[in-house]
């Protein structure tokens, strides 16, 4: 996974399916220095975590990555211990300015146990960190803390006074970071060359954003796209168009973009038409495929005998995203459609459909997940507020494998 920032705010997020890289902005540093670090897939959640250097003296530390959240959060419990660590004071500029986007006050006296940095006024800046795993939100403090990575040339950078959401949950915790191109793989291909783009769109109304905000809704975090239809197998897939358009009134529709959620959500009716036109296409002459019982939390499934795998995944039916204009395609091919499933045990082997059923109730109708991004290089220009996209690059020939980042010893 790779996310790039510099001060054009410029945002570059590769997703591998194993491990690749993070390329974060400079922030406060000078010139275009880019930050880089791995990104690991959980295997237990099937979310992805970012391996940073956070604390003094400094420590390796993994946080689950989530674009749509506020601000990173890390673990704040009693064997927190680093000496630039230090809370915020509710009445600091700071906690005043992005209050509306979900931060309180705290007395960090009625802590349970105490805490030994408690400030004397007792009062401090706190925020609602969300586990990422369970969707939780409980009320927390919000810290300052040391932060560090690797420079692309190898180098460690310190990042002091950074912000963070504290924790005590058992997630190890979550980062939102970013950076800029080109973005080269080892057989000096710049990847921001091939990149295809379409507008990132505003949701006025933070609907069922990961931070909690008091008085006026403040417009979403979360990265929308315009996404016009679903085409499997170049065949178009009967969709409420309303569906996909933002509410401006309550923010419901729309698509977003979340690492947060390993598979692609679909609100029912789309899932029903999605795949039942899918098993239609794989069942055709070109591919001969057969449904069988599905896995959970899968509707979908196919023998793996059944299907033949090439560089690219799977051969199964292409799923196209269309956005804002017709030649505007964010395509899937079996790679990011479908999922291994194995038990052992009980003799099962499939292959299944990476697409789960999100309810009849929807807040956000379509939200790709990531299975569906991995493999793949998105540039988010906040500048701009445009998505650069690549679709796969196993497509390509290519691989995370080809990608080395410094001071990790990967």
């Amino acid at each position: 996974m790779c996310l790039l920032f510099t001060s054009r705010r410029v945002f570059y997020f590769l997703l591998l399916s194993v491990i690749c890289i993070l390329q974060f902005p400079a922030l406060t540093l000078q010139g275009e220095t880019v930050l880089v670090a791995p990104v690991s897939k959980d295997k237990s959640t099937s979310l992805f975590t970012l391996s940073v250097f956070l604390k003094t003296p400094l420590r390796l530390t993994k946080l689950y990555l989530d674009l749509g959240f506020l601000f990173p959060w890390t673990l704040c419990d009693a064997n927190y211990n680093s000496s630039s660590f230090r809370r915020i004071p509710c009445d600091a500029t700071f906690c005043a300015e992005v209050g509306f986007g979900g931060l309180s006050c705290d007395n960090c006296t009625l802590d349970n146990p105490p805490d030994p940095k408690c400030i004397p006024t007792n009062i401090i800046c706190g925020s609602f960190p969300e586990n990422p795993v369970t969707g939780a939100s409980i009320s927390d403090a919000a810290i300052i803390d040391t932060l560090a990575l690797p420079s692309a040339q190898g180098s460690l950078v310190l990042l002091a006074n950074y912000t963070f959401s504290c924790s005590d949950s058992t997630a190890p915790g979550i980062a939102f970071f970013g950076s800029t191109g080109p973005y080269n793989i080892s057989s000096k291909i710049d990847l921001s060359q091939s990149l295809v783009f379409t507008p990132l769109i505003v949701n006025p109304v933070s609907v069922g954003d990961t931070v909690i905000g008091y008085g006026r809704n403040p417009p979403s975090n979360q990265y929308f796209i315009g996404l016009t239809s679903i085409l499997v197998n170049r065949k178009r897939v009967p969709v409420n168009a309303t569906l996909l358009s933002i509410n401006k009134d309550d923010g419901f529709g729309g698509t977003k973009i979340s690492t947060a959620t390993p598979y692609t959500l679909l609100e029912s009716s789309i899932q029903k038409a999605f795949t039942e036109l899918f098993v239609k296409e794989a069942a055709s002459s070109a591919f001969n495929l057969t449904v069988t019982t599905p896995a959970k939390p899968f509707n979908v499934c196919y023998p793996v005998g059944d299907l033949m795998v090439n560089s690219a995944g799977p051969a199964v039916p292409t799923i196209d995203l269309v956005l804002h204009a017709p030649n505007v395609v964010w395509r899937t091919v079996g790679s990011n459609s479908m999922v291994r499933v194995t038990n052992k045990k009980k003799g099962v082997d499939l292959w299944c459909l990476g697409f789960v059923d999100g309810g009849v109730d929807k807040k956000t109708p379509i939200v790709i997940g990531g299975k569906q991004l991995e493999d793949n290089l998105l540039q988010f220009d906040l500048g701009s507020n445009t998505l650069g996209f690549t679709s796969s690059l196993l497509s390509r020939s290519l691989s995370c494998a080809d990608f080395n980042v410094p001071g990790f010893g990967l």
